[in-house]
């Protein structure tokens, strides 16, 4: 039921995101994480967009920033392990972040 509703809270976000021209929606789960991160890269510097609280009962996250253009941005756990991501605007993306990797949820 928790994920029932958290996927269903993410899909309202997504609605009203995709109207805004420059913003992405990041939701999901991770486990054993109490933060997640979204980060630019440029020239070999990583700066800080956004960041968010990952629910200790469930695990979920969600994360929504403005991003300067459509291109790659770094996903951050704990500020641990970066994880790469294309990202258009007005995207909504669903990930499950499991161990050591990172899964695309429909």
């Amino acid at each position: 039921m928790k994920n029932f509703l958290s996927n269903f809270l993410l899909s309202c976000i997504c609605l009203v995101v995709a109207s805004c021209s420059n913003e992405v929606t990041i939701g999901g789960t991770a486990e054993n994480s109490k933060e997640i991160s979204l980060y630019s890269f440029d020239k070999g510097v990583k700066t800080l967009l956004q960041s968010a609280a990952v629910d200790k009962e469930s695990g979920a996250f969600s994360l929504t920033a403005a991003i300067g253009e459509d291109g790659v941005y770094l996903l951050g756990l704990n500020d641990n392990a970066l994880y790469p991501v294309y990202l258009e605007s007005g995207d909504c993306v669903n990930l499950s972040f499991k161990e050591n990797n990172v899964v695309l949820d429909p």
